[in-house]
């Protein structure tokens, strides 16, 4: 029951029925009130993901670069209210719906440095064109691994017949 919108603060001793006090209700004589409650230790929020992790380092590693919601979740990108109503023209294609917003460019590719070392592929960080501020997300570098592709195997050999 939630001591701020229920309970009936006209009743002679101003609380529920359980006991707690009624926000608003009239003060009782000092001789009254009850003793206080122990005060309870505080400890830090540690975020939880709502679904299952499927790969805990890969979480630790959006988790320790990417911008965070108020509880403790990564950011995503997606349309504005005015982009998705059709008031506003889309800034970007739908490609980037969903995608991890990282805050600045360092922390984007010391993210994808991250995945690489965990066995993903070259990555590199690009500029948003549906931020007004600036953030950025990550997209497989192409370009890299055209370049470790050994060149020899890029050459067409002529088959002998």
């Amino acid at each position: 029951m939630d001591r701020h919108t229920s309970g009936d603060a006209t009743r002679p001793d101003g609380t529920h029925g359980n006991g707690e006090t009624v926000i608003g209700a009239p003060r009782t004589a000092p001789d009254d009130a009850p003793t206080p409650a122990p005060t309870a230790t505080v400890v830090p929020m540690i975020p939880v993901p709502r679904t299952p992790v499927r790969d805990p380092a890969r979480a630790a590693v959006v988790l320790r670069h990417a911008r965070l919601r108020s509880d403790g979740g990564p950011q995503f990108c997606r349309p504005s209210r005015a982009e998705m109503s059709g008031a506003a023209p889309r800034r970007q294609g739908g490609r980037t719906d969903g995608k991890v917003i990282y805050p600045d460019r360092e922390s984007a590719e010391q993210a994808g440095r991250e995945f690489e070392s965990l066995g993903a592929q070259p990555m590199r960080s690009y500029r948003c064109n549906r931020s007004t501020h600036g953030h950025y997300h990550l997209t497989r570098d192409t370009t890299s691994l055209a370049r470790r592709i050994d060149v020899a195997a890029r050459i067409p050999h002529q088959r002998s017949a």
